[in-house]
């Protein structure tokens, strides 16, 4: 018997052909595997000793056959006819490239035997329209290529579940567009945990990464200290690290061309001591700098998911003041929102400029 498009009785969720299910010895029941073993027992034990026996419900055995699925082209999930995005791998469902389930498998360029990494990650984009109280397929245990599962469990998140006051996932998602799923996900463990999660990209681009998340404020005083820090470092360096330290050297009788050993480290200790303020200042100068560096960036990696979700919410409560007809309010969260790509390309070139420029004055 194919179980296809029949629901689990213990999840809920239709059975996919790639499903690992298991039935019920005495009454006949499907279940998926890690469903089966969650409970421990068949949900209709109570009925094994009547003689009865499990037969599918009328409108879960005829709903595949009325209702045909869309195949996915990048992962072969088979998906709702009115599905947007792909249950599995969150991809786009093009209605004119996507074809009605018929047993084959998808047109793709994969080499025989591939399958994507990345297909259990089971979200869904929760910013479609079309979907609002669509529920997220959860991920399938049971495939052999099973990605790392995600600590915030994007798979529970709804389209119409509330984040803040009015706000929902779908509006998120339409307001974040670029990796919203990372950043649903990262929110939602927020408002579950009230931990936040460290952000990597925050911690090596700090203003930068601001700025190409349009948080223009907070993002323009920290990439100006940043490149403040830069300057003043490189300028000190040059004229009166680098020589005093190189002075320092010759007074100890110590070549500068190989890394010397500690007794001649010890040496120089004892000459910087005999420096004057002044010059120790200006010695350690470039080292102070590159801690205040370090500083920032570690407060843009603990912070940056904190402060982009407060800007998201604000915009998007001030968005909804000033914009509300629906069709107006939609356009303005993609307007809004996103990125700023160029800015971030602008911010990469003079970032490469700066970094070679002393080579021009060394």
């Amino acid at each position: 018997m194919k179980y296809t498009g029949i629901k689990c009785p213990v999840c809920g969720i239709p059975f996919q052909e790639d499903d690992d299910i298991v039935v019920c010895p005495d009454c006949g029941a499907p279940y998926h595997r890690h469903c089966y073993e969650k409970e421990g027992k068949c949900l209709f034990s109570d009925t094994h000793h009547t003689g009865t026996h499990w037969t599918p419900p009328a409108e879960d055995s005829t709903a595949h056959k009325q209702d045909p699925e869309i195949v996915c082209p990048a992962c072969g999930r088979n998906n709702p006819s009115d599905a947007l995005f792909c249950s599995r791998c969150g991809s786009s469902l093009n209605r004119q490239g996507a074809a009605p389930h018929s047993g084959q498998e998808p047109l793709r360029n994969d080499p025989p035997g591939y399958q994507n990494p990345y297909q259990n990650s089971g979200y869904q984009n929760p910013g479609s329209p079309a979907l609002p109280n669509a529920p997220i397929d959860p991920t399938q245990d049971d495939s052999p290529y099973q990605s790392a599962p995600n600590p915030f469990s994007p798979i529970t998140i709804r389209a119409d579940e509330p984040i803040e006051d009015d706000i929902t996932a779908g509006e998120i998602a339409k307001y974040v567009q670029n990796n919203s799923s990372y950043f649903l996900s990262v929110f939602f463990h927020k408002k579950r945990t009230n931990h936040g999660h460290f952000s990597f990209s925050a911690f090596l681009f700090s203003g930068g990464w601001m700025l190409y998340r349009k948080m223009y404020r907070i993002g323009t005083i920290l990439t100006a200290w940043m490149a403040a820090l830069f300057v003043i470092s490189t300028f000190v360096s040059l004229n009166y690290s680098s020589p005093l330290l190189i002075n320092l050297y010759e007074q100890a009788g110590i070549s500068t061309s190989v890394y010397p050993s500690y007794e001649e480290l010890m040496k120089v200790t004892e000459l910087v001591y005999q420096l004057d303020p002044g010059s120790i200042f200006l010695l350690f100068t470039p080292l102070f700098t590159l801690l205040i560096q370090a500083g920032i960036m570690m407060y843009c990696g603990f912070a940056g998911n904190r402060l982009y979700y407060r800007h998201c919410v604000e915009n998007i409560h001030r968005l909804k003041t000033e914009y509300p007809v629906t069709a107006e309010y939609d356009k303005a969260l993609q307007e809004n929102g996103g990125v700023n790509v160029s800015l971030a390309l602008c911010l990469l070139i003079c970032y490469s400029i700066i970094i070679y420029l002393p080579n021009f004055f060394s």
